[in-house]
């Protein structure tokens, strides 16, 4: 019997919502095979239909009014109970609860998956039509079939349904829209009239509401997650998942600190969560912003991503990004809303004449990935600095000193010596004889234009200025 988890035998039923008319004749034709609704069971009678319908048929390409009872949890799924529906409803839900005290408690040995009841629902204590969809150790799950949201129960909220309230089919249908609800559209659509149309989409129906004649539109929802800040002043011990550049990391903490939820566990819980996700939907159309999922092209693994420009994402529990392409973004599901980004991106503490280059960023990759014991502490000006066990961790040896340098202002005269290992030395003075060459050595007289680094210099040969005079007079 459909619906019917509980193994059984040869069992006693009685036919709800027909007399025994007919009944004989139709075994016969069938060779006594019939499928059969399973409704409850009680006292070891088990109370069966032949309707196997579990919700109103909706037409497709009509006007249907009626109101939505209930949003799921995916922001799609939506129940929907038609205006036809509304005052059997309304009967039935009157008539249970005037036999509120008169209700006999449900037996736990008539417990089982697929069994109507009446429940109590928390948030009014009113008394209405249910389904067990669960039975645990301590807490029963119960679907409520008129309105189409769920509930943990304990048993004594639990009761036998009278049987004039079997059969009736259930009050509301389920549809699917093409687009997440979102929280303020959802505010609109419950409880109020609206008017439901199903369309025919690619492989299923899709519905669309209207009030007063205005189509709802469901836009693509951007789920948020939490984005918290790195704390000032305490030394915590991270782990580095990214080296975006010579300053600048992504580190996680290894365990949970005052003031941040973000942490290895936290880390570890979006994984397990996304381990089970087999068919998670494509995202379409992303959004700059957008949370996302998407498979990381080094171990196809899926992780929690934000939609960033031309088409790069950023995985937020790591730090890294990729390029992906349309298609390859997936809907992230509801429950990681609630766990903040397990990644922090901090500017390290190191000397500006450190250059950003290729060799530099591998080593700090070198002694920060997987390093143990690694400790950051971040400074009220904002840059973070690296502790191995209780000692700082020099990620580079000591600048050079600017000696001559830090005092070379952009337009003063200065004379510079040329070797032949194009090695410059400079020194202040007046403008000197010069070779007109730079080849071998002589002392040549410049002016400096731009200081770019401690070990970079643009100059002008003071004897070309005449030459450049004359060129800009062109120009």
């Amino acid at each position: 019997m459909k619906e019917m988890e509980k193994m059984a035998g040869a069992v006693k039923c009685k036919l709800m919502g027909r007399d025994m008319e007919g009944w004989d004749q139709k075994l016969d034709l069938s060779a006594y095979k019939v499928e059969l609704m399973c409704l409850a069971m009680y006292d070891n009678v088990y109370f069966v239909s032949e309707d196997l319908s579990t919700s109103p048929s909706l037409p497709v390409d009509e006007e249907i009014q009626g109101s939505v009872s209930h949003v799921c949890l995916d922001r799609t799924t939506l129940w929907f109970c038609p205006s036809t529906s509304q005052s059997a409803l309304d009967t039935m839900m009157d008539q249970l609860n005037e036999m509120a005290t008169k209700l006999i408690p449900l037996n736990i040995s008539d417990l089982f998956v697929g069994q109507l009841c009446v429940a109590k629902f928390t948030e009014d204590d009113g008394l209405y039509r249910a389904r067990v969809t669960r039975v645990g150790e301590d807490k029963v799950s119960v679907f409520y079939v008129d309105f189409g949201n769920n509930e943990d129960k304990d048993m004594e909220e639990l009761f036998v349904l009278p049987e004039d309230f079997m059969n009736l089919t259930p009050a509301v249908a389920k549809v699917e829209t093409e687009n997440s609800v979102s929280s303020e559209l959802e505010d609109k659509l419950v409880g109020v009239e609206v008017v439901l149309r199903m369309e025919e989409g690619i492989g299923k129906r899709l519905a669309k509401f209207c009030i007063e004649g205005k189509e709802m539109f469901c836009c693509p929802e951007q789920l948020r997650v939490e984005v918290e800040t790195f704390p000032v002043g305490m030394k915590i011990e991270v782990s580095v998942g990214y080296v975006e550049s010579v300053r600048m990391v992504w580190v996680t903490p290894m365990a949970k600190v005052d003031g941040i939820q973000a942490s290895q566990e936290l880390v570890d819980k979006v994984s397990e969560v996304l381990a089970t996700q087999d068919k998670l939907a494509t995202l379409a159309s992303p959004q700059i912003g957008q949370m996302a999922v998407a498979r990381f092209s080094e171990d196809e693994m899926l992780y929690r991503c934000r939609v960033e420009e031309w088409g790069l994402v950023r995985f937020v529990d790591f730090g890294n990004g990729e390029v992906k392409e349309e298609g390859m973004l997936f809907k992230m599901p509801l429950e990681l809303e609630i766990f903040p980004v397990g990644a922090f991106r901090i500017e390290l503490d190191i000397e500006e004449t450190v250059l950003n280059t290729k060799e530099n960023i591998m080593m700090v990759e070198e002694k920060l990935i997987d390093a143990e014991n690694l400790s950051i502490e971040l400074s009220q000006g904002g840059l973070g600095t690296c502790y191995k066990g209780d000692e700082i961790m020099k990620l580079f040896k000591e600048a050079v000193e600017e000696t001559e340098l830090g005092t070379i202002s952009k337009g003063n005269i200065i004379e510079i010596s040329v070797s032949d290992e194009e090695e410059i030395e400079v020194s202040d003075g007046e403008e000197a004889e010069t070779d007109p060459s730079l080849s071998g050595q002589g002392r040549v007289a410049v002016t400096v234009n731009d200081v770019e680094t401690v070990s970079t210099l643009w100059l002008t040969r003071t004897d070309s200025f005449s030459a450049l005079d004359k060129l800009r007079d062109q120009l």
